[in-house]
This record gives structure tokens, sequence and C-alpha cells, in this order.
């Protein structure tokens, strides 16, 4: 597109479910549950602009509202007694941070007859998210991950021809520590556990097309 270019994307949704399936882990066990009923609203927008001939920038927000609008499962503090079940209604489903950003831009350094070379950096943001439909109750308080930003680049070399291309990147630059996913075991073990994200790393890629 041409120097000057912008585009803006937009949408807003409503999922409605019934019966959604999930699974929850109590202890060392893991249960398929039925959510007798949950509803997502959100909404996306996106920017993409053509700042100038070597300059293109790109940002995208997202918002969420989540919630169980009927839930029960077993009580975690009389896990024996499978009669004991717990209202959860209201909570937020797992996984489902309420906001998440990213901006990205890429800027062209070099252009020659050959092929050209580009910069990509950008930074993405996930909001507070729960890994239990539990949230912070019955000793789940801690089986979540805070909000936390993540920050990227690459250097490329394009061919003119887009027979090939050379690249370095970086991921995870300032080595932000942060949970993708945790349980709690704390009923079978007496912990909790935590996945780690990926830290930074670096590599390199070299692309070819026939």
């Amino acid at each position: 597109m041409a120097e000057g270019s912008v585009r803006l994307n937009g949408a807003a949704f409503l999922y409605d479910y019934t019966n959604q399936q999930f699974i929850n882990v109590v202890g060392i066990s893991n249960f398929l549950e039925n959510a007798g009923g949950s509803q997502i609203l959100g909404a996306e927008l996106e920017l993409w602009a053509r700042v100038t001939e070597r300059l293109t920038l790109q940002a995208a927000v997202g918002v969420l509202e989540t919630e169980y609008t009927e839930l029960s499962l077993a009580n975690t503090q009389t896990i024996a007694d499978q009669e004991d079940r717990v209202d959860l209604s209201g909570n937020e489903l797992i996984s489902a941070p309420k906001l998440n950003v990213s901006f990205s831009a890429d800027y062209d350094v070099l252009i020659t007859e050959y092929g050209y070379l580009s910069v990509n950096a950008n930074a993405n943001f996930q909001d507070d998210q729960w890994f239990s439909a539990y949230n912070d109750q019955f000793g789940y308080e801690n089986i979540r991950q805070e909000a936390y930003w993540l920050y990227n680049g690459r250097l490329s070399w394009y061919s003119n021809d887009g027979n090939y291309s050379v690249s370095v990147w970086g991921k995870n630059l300032l080595d932000e520590e942060y949970d993708s996913y945790a349980i709690n075991l704390q009923a079978g073990f007496g912990f909790d556990y935590y996945l780690p994200g990926q830290p930074r790393t670096y590599g390199a890629e070299v692309q070819f097309k026939f």
C-alpha cells in the first residue's frame, strides 16, 4: 500500500455456551466437567498504518468479559464427599485475560537493488488471568498469572525476487518471568505446580522458495 495508507478493523462478539466442557484438576486427578452455562463478551480493534515508504506500524487491542453463568464443582475442602458441591457462578473463565494489547513496528533500514534489510520490534501485553474455574476460592488464589509484557525483535534480509530471506530474532528480550499454566496439587503433593513461559530465546532462520 502507498505511503500514508491506514487500515482500521474492528469486531465485537458474544458467545453464549451451554454445557461447555473443560478439564478440572483437583489434587492429582483430572475431571471432565460441564459448565451448565458460560458467556464471553468481547471486542477487538486493529490498526495498520504505512507511515512512510519504510515505516509500518501496527497496533491491536482486545477486551474480554467472561463468566460462568452456571457452574457447580466439587468442594475441594471435602473432596471425599462427592455430593458436596460449590456454586461458582459468576467466576471468570480459564485463561481469559480481560485485556490484551500488541504493538509492532517494521522499518526498512537498507534498500538495495538486490533486496532490503528490515527490522521489526514488537510488544505484547496480557492482563491478569485465572488457570482454574475456582478462581480465588477454595485454595486456588495462587493459580493465576498477573499481567505482563513481552518484547521481541527481528532483523531480516529479503531478496527482491522473493526467493530467499535470512533472519535473526530474539523473543522475550527482557527475560520476563511468567507462567503459561498452573495447577493446584496441594491435596496430593502439598504444593502448586507452575508451567513457566518461554524465557529469553534467540534464533536464526533461512528460507528459500523454489
